[in-house]
This record gives C-alpha cells, structure tokens and sequence, in this order.
C-alpha cells in the first residue's frame, strides 16, 4: 500500500508513488479543466492533483459526501483510483485502451461502487482504490478485475 497521510493532507501527499510521479501544479494545462469538483486526474503516465479542488480542504468531509459512489471513503480514494489506472496501463497499455469502451455487467461493478459501472477502466481503478483501503471483494469481482488488466 501506498505511503499516503491518513487525514489526505494535500501538502504530505509524495511527490511520486509506485514510480508514478503525482504532480501539485499543472492540473488545468493537463487535463483542460481546474473547477473545484475536479480532485485528481491521470495523464500520460502521470497523476495530477487539482490544488482548487475543494476535495483538499477537508478530505475526510468531502469523501463522507460522496459515499456510496465510490469504493471508498477514504481521504486518498481519489489517489489510488488514479494510481489504478497508471498501474493499469503500466501492466498492459493495449487491454487498458480497450477496457475504457467494455460496460462491466451492472450486478458486478455495482459491488464495487456506482462509478465502478462506468466502463472497465474505472472498474478496475476502482476496485484497485478498494482493495489499497481494505476491501475485500467476490472471486466474481476479482475474476473480473484481472481479465481487464487488473493486479
């Protein structure tokens, strides 16, 4: 598991994890878009962190306000999730690129979180965010989770 601060204090967070840099600043010349409800981002090998973001003023708050969508609430949930997605890529940039257009079938992903229904790259992102946070999940999760790439 990732050495993250357990509060998600936005100035404790590493420069880089697992060998993939997580980058304070250049958020909206990378991804296009700082609005406040944008928390992190994954970017050609790189994780972006949005300082406007409203996530990073009270962590803890703003992840008990979206529970239920995520596979967590866990301050850092929006690091790992991105993190699952570097690490994604990493093992397998051809089944990552495929997984985006796979819709996982809804009795599956939604055991994971509601986000975890949008495509197999958030699937597997999500479940990877789930598992750094303790969860535990169904071999019909799993099975699913390494067909599309996953750890």
């Amino acid at each position: 598991m990732a050495n993250l601060p357990q509060d998600g204090n936005f100035d404790d967070i590493p420069d880089e994890i697992e060998g993939v840099p997580i980058l304070k600043i250049g958020f909206k010349q990378a991804i296009g878009d700082d609005s406040p409800e944008h928390v992190a981002a994954y970017r050609h090998g790189k994780i972006y962190l949005n300082a406007k973001s409203d996530h990073w003023l009270n962590p803890i708050t703003k992840m008990a306000e979206v529970a239920g969508f995520l596979s967590s609430s866990d301050p850092n949930h929006p690091i790992y999730h991105e993190l699952g997605h570097a690490l994604h890529e990493r093992r397998n940039k051809a089944l990552f690129i495929f997984a985006r257009r796979i819709k996982i079938d809804a009795e599956i992903a939604v055991q994971v979180s509601a986000y975890a229904c949008e495509n197999g790259q958030e699937f597997v992102a999500e479940v990877y965010a789930g598992i750094q946070t303790g969860h535990v999940y169904t071999n019909e999760v799993m099975t699913h989770y390494r067909h599309l790439g996953g750890g």
